[in-house]
């Protein structure tokens, strides 16, 4: 096996036997993936949870993707010459 095909075994075995739930969304709010922990967390099987937005776990999982999605938005969208005038 290559370096890169070691690296992605590794990460998947630490992804998988985290005690904590682990949770991948995409910038939609879709979920992606999810680790064997957060089954056991929110009583789905991962099958139910791949695919559908993060919502369908905790309603305020929602607020809080909101909130950082806005906050990214406006620092990317902010020009910079506004932003040190308001300094």
């Amino acid at each position: 096996m290559d370096n890169y095909s070691d690296a992605v075994l590794k990460l998947k075995a630490i992804f998988d036997a985290a005690v904590d739930g682990i949770i991948i969304i995409d910038h939609k709010g879709i979920v992606e993936e999810v680790n064997l922990a957060t089954s056991g967390l929110f009583g789905y099987p991962s099958e139910e949870i791949v695919g559908n937005n993060v919502s369908m776990l905790m309603p305020f999982i929602t607020a809080f993707v909101t909130i950082v999605t806005s906050k990214i938005i406006r620092k990317h969208v902010t020009p910079k010459s506004s932003a040190s005038a308001e300094k």
